[in-house]
């Protein structure tokens, strides 16, 4: 099965709380696309899951994927912390609640999606210039959203 190569981002600065996120895709046969996104009242994290979320989400169904980030908690997340916290009512060592629930429930649900999708961590800032791209991508302003971390406001 051909498979599609995509490329996370995410950033915050923390005096603000503004971040953004930034995804890049490669589709089989050539085809590119970018995305970003940019929010308020967030952290750095939310952003690195909100990037992989988005990326997933813009996809097919089915399809099998490789991600590629330079976030070692994204990486481990979605590799094995992410499922083992579900299966444990989202509470992780010695029973402390996960933090970022409301965004790993919704990135399970687009990885399950698909057919294949694997984790590979990159060294940040190693001149990959697919990693660069969406490093730019992830600090271009723009009209920022809300983050509301999982709270509907009334």
């Amino acid at each position: 099965m051909l498979e599609v190569v995509m490329w996370t981002d995410g950033s915050c600065n923390y005096k603000d709380r503004l971040g953004g996120y930034g995804v890049l895709i490669f589709y089989p046969g050539g085809k590119r696309a970018e995305l970003r996104g940019n929010y308020s009242n967030t952290t750095s994290n939310r952003m690195e899951i909100k990037a992989a979320i988005e990326g997933l989400r813009s996809l097919p169904d089915k399809q099998s994927v490789i991600v590629y980030s330079d976030s070692e908690y994204l990486i481990n997340a979605a590799n094995a912390w992410a499922e083992r916290w579900s299966k444990r009512s989202w509470r992780g060592v010695e029973n402390q609640p996960i933090k970022n629930v409301d965004l790993w429930i919704e990135f399970l649900k687009e990885k399950y999606r698909h057919n294949l999708v694997r984790f590979r961590w990159v060294k940040g800032h190693s001149d990959i210039a697919e990693n660069e791209r969406v490093h730019v991508l992830a600090n271009m302003s723009g009209e920022p959203i809300e983050d509301t971390h999982g709270v509907i406001p009334k």
